[in-house]
């Protein structure tokens, strides 16, 4: 019997080709907490107008879908003008991250190589993770209950 995860459709990576030879690997989902932090991004401020007993939301759409991205990331081959030097997506200091704490704070070398994509290639490779996020059709369950039981392209899975 498969894990959870692997049951749900839910568990691995996907690789996104963001130019010719130049690919970017991410989650095929996040966990509740990383989604949490990207949610929390996109609210932005809250701010209360007391005497009329109303609370507004300033949205900050951009912010949400960087952080979908940062947290969605696993690996890339982005690299530099010279062809040598990786764009870095980690610190290099190997720590646990302490649950409800974002692992990726403002400034890191994450952030900053997220912040040089080009933003035609950016919005195409948060399509993706904001597509792979989203929950799995009943159509798409049933037809690929997991990544080793196929059917064929009309969604006929042969002969019980």
């Amino acid at each position: 019997m498969p894990g959870f995860l692997s049951a749900s459709g839910y568990d691995g990576t996907e690789k996104v080709d963001l130019a010719p030879g130049y690919f970017a690997e991410v989650k095929r989902c996040l966990s509740e907490e990383e989604a949490g932090f990207a949610e929390s991004a996109m609210l932005g401020k809250v701010r209360a107008e007391m005497t009329a007993n109303r609370q507004y939301a300033d949205l900050d759409t951009r912010a949400g879908r960087v952080e979908l991205v940062v947290q969605s990331l696993v690996s890339w081959n982005l690299v530099e003008e010279d062809g040598v030097t990786s764009w870095p997506l980690d610190s290099g200091i190997v720590t646990t991250p302490k649950p409800g704490v974002n692992p990726w704070p403002p400034g890191c070398p994450r952030r900053k190589s997220v912040a040089r994509i080009p933003s035609p290639l950016f919005d195409m490779l948060w399509a993706k993770c904001n597509e792979l996020n989203g929950p799995r059709t009943s159509d798409e369950a049933a037809r690929f209950p997991d990544e080793t039981e196929r059917g064929d392209p009309d969604g006929d899975g042969g002969t019980a």
